[in-house]
Formats: structure tokens, C-alpha cells, sequence
């Protein structure tokens, strides 16, 4: 019967369009999970709480999502109710939940046009005042990924909130311990999951304990391990060097030259890391703070968050973390709330980054009673303030930051660097393509590459291109293609993404490219 229902879990999750094989592996596992703590065979681990971290263009589909997780709590008799989604008064409200009848509640931060990681705190309490009850959350792909560190209260992994990696170790020591597993003399998993980063070490670890209550295994082996080598999460497990105190990942200024185009970009954050670097050795540390301008989806958010951690190796800030705020996480409706708000956003960022997206935003001069003026002069006044550890970088499109930084002397004379970001030519897009495709497990067949560099040639004359986001929202629907084949095609190789997938793709989406015309600028 088991059996039958994981069938059955599969074939619906194969009928919701987007959702990528991690994503229906972590739907998989938590059922697993679900199982064994109905039957008490999994100890002090986690709740029933989850987050739907929404791919890319499939906001429309996370009411099926919702409903796929309900009747999956059901199933396990987690609960027998129906769920509640919450609006945003409720969200903030100590009480309001509380009050509520249904078992399951839905904070979905896309529906409210809010997002997690500004909603964190009310998210946090919920959880902590109505224990009782199961949360789905729901946010954008993005915007869940910047709360990564919060996932002990969100998803449904460990509990982990810990300094550094002798206290992981003993930690996943006692969370074996718990479960009855033992670890085999000669096997360094401890030490080598220990390395990890906190989400990652989250994931493997109750993976590899439903793994083994499942499997009746209570002593973890170099061969038991061996299973677990074709996934990409413990291949990166393994290139660890536990000799060594820094894992052997990448530096930041190395991943940002492995980056796909921005050769302008890339050359101009190497000058400006050379160029703080020299000054702050002569005791005269320039401000950091910069605008990055340029069209949609052209690798801005990337970038800054790059630049808090090249800053941080290389001692330049002294955390590197990253706040990614717009004006709704700033400006406030009423006198005097906005200045807190903004001040608390700031006080969060010092040591890091605050990425404000459309930054243009905060200047509305068209409002007497707007409260963006507000907003600009404490930001101005921490720019300021804290200039030698805190790097502010506001981004837009060129003209809208051209403006913000012409009206407003302030900003102009803070903003140290001025980063220009331009559209991605068609090659550039056809790599990040290939990239998504190869990161997600496919492969390519044959005489594709001309179809789409032709194609990204005629949908970059579009006003709203969208440069990498259209490439993943290409991607999406070209997935979603090559299923529908393959559910119909028993001998085709469902990792493999054929030309024909590809061309009925592009054949319909290019059905609604309007005429080519000049754009000012635009370079072939």
C-alpha cells in the first residue's frame, strides 16, 4: 500500500508544471519522514512544518502544491483538518491564529506581495505561540534562499543554530546517538558533514537518518555511505579535506570570475577590491557603498552578493552578510515609523551588504505625503556613520538610478563606485541555458545551440526582456515540454532534452514577439 501511494505521490507531483527532481525528492523524503514519526521511530528532529521554496514561474501552481501537502499530512494522520491561509493582519496579530480551528495554516508571502525574509520575526513567533499547528510556507525561489539560515523554524530539517564545527560535530553526534545509529571506526562522516553549511548539513543529516530507520541500518559505513556518491550534495561532501580548516570551495573572487558575460563588471569589482585594499593599508578607508544600474535580470543580485563575501575574505567588512531590501522593507505608513524601520535594517546589515532593489523607489517626489525622504536620510546618515564597515548598494535600471543619483546630493556623493550592467548577448544567454540545464541533470541533444542563440537574438529586442530570468523561465517551460513527451514515449531517456522540446518551445513563445525595432543602444 506504501508503495502505491509513493506511485501515486509521484505521478501527481509529475503533473505540476516546474518542479525539478530536487524538488520532488525533498517532497519524497518529507513523506518518508512523516511516516516514521507517526510510527515514533525518528527522535527529536523536527516538526511538520514546511517551506515551498517556488521555482521560478510556477507561482500559479502552488495551490496544487498546497493541496498535494495537505492530503499527504492526512495520509499520516498528522491531521484530519482542511488548511487556513492567513493574511497578513493575522500574520502579525500575537493572538489571531490562535484562534483558528484549522490545524494546517498557509503563510503564503507571494499571495500577501511581501516576502519571507521581511516577515521572518512574525513567521518565527506564530510557529513559537501555536506549536500545535502544521505551517506551510510559501515564498519565491529567491527570496527563501536568502533565509536559509532560518530553516530551523521554516522547513522541516534539524534544528541548527551552531558557532562552528566542533560543536556541529558534537551536535550530530547526539542526534545519531538519539536514533540509535553509530558511526564505524575509520568512517569520518561526522567530521566531514561537520564542514558543511548549516542548510546543507540540515538535509544530509536527516536524510541519511530516515535512510537508516528505513533500511534497518544502525551503523554508518564508508560503504553504507558509498549509496549516496551519484547525488551532487555528497560528491561535494566528499571533495572536503577535513585536514584542513577551510573547505575547498571556491573564494568568492573565483566564483565571480566563473561567472557566465559581466566581463566589465568582473574587472571593475577586481579594481575596487585592489583599490580599498591599498587605501586601507595607508589608514585612509574609502567609502564602499555603490550603484549598480542596468536592465532586468542582468546579474545585479548576483554580484552584490558576491561582493559581501569577497569583502569579508578579504578583511575588507567584517561579516559579509547580505540584506536584500525595496522600499515596501523601509518605508512605513505613518510619521516617524519609517526611520525605525529603516534604522532596524540597517542595524542588521552593518558588517555586510544592504542590497536595496529599485532604490529609485525611495525618491517619490510626486507625494506630499510620502515618507521615502525619510527613508534617505537615515540611510544617508549610516552611510555616513558607518562607512568604514558597511556597504550599501543601491540598484535600478541606468535611467531611473541616473535620476535618483542626480536629484539627490546625498547619495551622489556617498556612492564611491558606479557599476554599469548590461543586457547579455545571445551567446551568453545560450551558456547560463546550458548551465541550468547541466546543474539540473540534463543533457542536450545535438544541433540545439543554433535554434537558441536565434532565438535569444530575436527576443532581446523585447522592452521587458528579461535577460537570465527569461533563460531559467525558458528552461521551465522547455522541462515541462520534454515531460509531457516522455509520460506519453515509454522508451525516451527522461533526462534527455531533445531539439524538437526545444523548438515547439520557442515556436510558440516567438508567436508573441512583436516586429523587430531599433533600441537606443543595442549592440548586436
Amino acid at each position: 500500500m506504501e508503495q502505491q501511494y509513493q506511485e501515486e505521490l509521484l505521478d501527481n507531483l509529475n503533473h505540476i508544471y516546474g518542479l525539478n527532481n530536487h524538488f520532488k525528492n525533498t517532497i519524497l523524503n518529507y513523506t518518508k519522514y512523516l511516516k516514521l514519526l507517526k510510527e515514533d521511530k525518528i527522535k527529536d528532529l523536527c516538526n511538520a512544518n514546511i517551506v515551498i521554496r517556488c521555482p521560478d514561474d510556477i507561482d500559479t501552481e502552488t495551490d496544487k502544491l498546497v493541496d498535494l501537502l495537505v492530503d499527504i499530512l492526512k495520509h499520516y494522520n498528522i491531521t484530519t483538518n482542511e488548511c487556513y491561509y492567513i493574511n497578513k493582519r493575522e500574520l502579525k496579530s500575537n493572538n489571531a491564529v490562535s484562534f483558528i480551528k484549522n490545524k494546517i495554516i498557509v503563510i503564503d508571502t507571494i499571495k500577501m506581495y511581501t516576502t519571507l525574509y521581511c516577515n521572518l520575526e512574525n513567521v518565527r513567533r506564530q510557529i513559537t505561540l501555536n506549536n500545535d499547528k502544521v505551517f506551510i510556507v510559501i515564498a519565491s525561489k529567491d527570496d527563501a534562499a536568502k533565509s536559509r539560515d532560518y530553516n530551523d523554524i521554516l522547513a522541516w530539517f534539524i534544528k541548527l543554530e551552531l558557532p562552528d564545527r566542533t560543536y556541529k560535530q558534537q551536535y550530530i553526534k547526539s542526534i545519531l546517538e538519539k536514533n540509535d545509529i553509530t558511526v564505524a571506526t575509520g568512517c569520518n562522516f561526522i567530521e566531514r558533514l561537520a564542514q558543511g553549511e548549516n542548510g546543507f548539513i540540515n538535509e544530509w543529516l536527516l536524510t541519511i537518518v530516515i535512510d537508516c530507520k528505513i533500511n534497518n541500518v544502525s551503523t554508518i559505513t564508508n560503504k553504507y555511505l558509498s549509496k549516496f556518491e551519484a547525488k551532487i550534495e555528497l560528491t561535494d561532501l566528499d571533495t572536503i579535506d577535513v585536514t584542513n580548516e577551510k573547505s575547498s570551495s571556491k573564494s568568492a573572487l573565483q566564483q565571480l570570475d566563473a561567472l557566465i558575460g559581466l566581463d566589465d563588471v568582473k574587472k571593475q569589482i577586481h579594481q575596487i577590491v585592489n583599490y580599498v585594499k591599498v587605501n586601507k593599508n595607508r589608514g585612509t578607508m574609502p567609502m564602499l557603498h555603490m550603484s549598480f544600474e542596468g536592465p532586468a535580470g542582468s546579474g545585479k543580485n548576483e554580484i552584490a552578493r558576491l561582493v559581501g563575501q569577497i569583502f569579508k575574505e578579504e578583511n575588507i567588512l567584517s561579516s559579509g552578510q547580505f540584506i536584500e531590501v525595496s522600499r515596501a522593507d523601509l518605508v512605513a505608513g505613518y510619521v516617524g515609523q519609517t526611520a525605525l524601520k529603516t534604522q532596524d535594517v540597517i542595524g542588521r546589515a552593518k558588517g555586510g551588504v544592504l542590497f536595496i532593489d529599485e532604490a529609485y523607489s525611495l525618491d517619490s517626489r510626486d507625494s506630499d505625503k510620502d515618507y521615502g525622504t525619510e527613508c534617505i536620510s537615515t540611510l544617508i546618515k549610516a552611510m555616513e556613520d558607518y562607512r568604514d564597515n558597511l556597504c550599501v548598494i543601491l540598484a535600478g535600471y541606468t535611467q531611473d538610478m541616473e535620476q535618483l543619483l542626480k536629484s539627490n546630493r546625498g547619495f551622489s556623493s556617498r556612492i564611491q563606485f558606479r557599476l554599469k550592467f548590461n543586457d547579455y548577448t545571445a551567446d551568453e544567454l545560450y551558456k547560463i541555458f546550458k548551465k541550468m540545464l547541466q546543474d539540473d541533470g540534463y543533457k542536450l541533444s545535438a544541433n540545439i545551440r543554433q535554434v537558441l542563440v536565434e532565438h535569444f537574438n530575436k527576443v532581446r529586442l523585447k522592452d521587458d526582456f528579461g535577460n537570465g530570468r527569461y533563460a531559467r523561465s525558458l528552461f521551465e517551460k522547455i522541462k515541462f515540454e520534454q515531460a509531457d513527451r516522455c509520460a506519453t514515449d515509454a522508451i525516451s531517456d527522461a533526462n534527455v532534452i531533445t531539439r524538437p522540446d526545444v523548438i515547439n518551445v520557442v515556436h510558440r513563445l516567438e508567436l508573441d514577439i512583436p516586429k523587430a525595432k531599433n533600441r537606443i543602444g543595442f549592440a548586436m
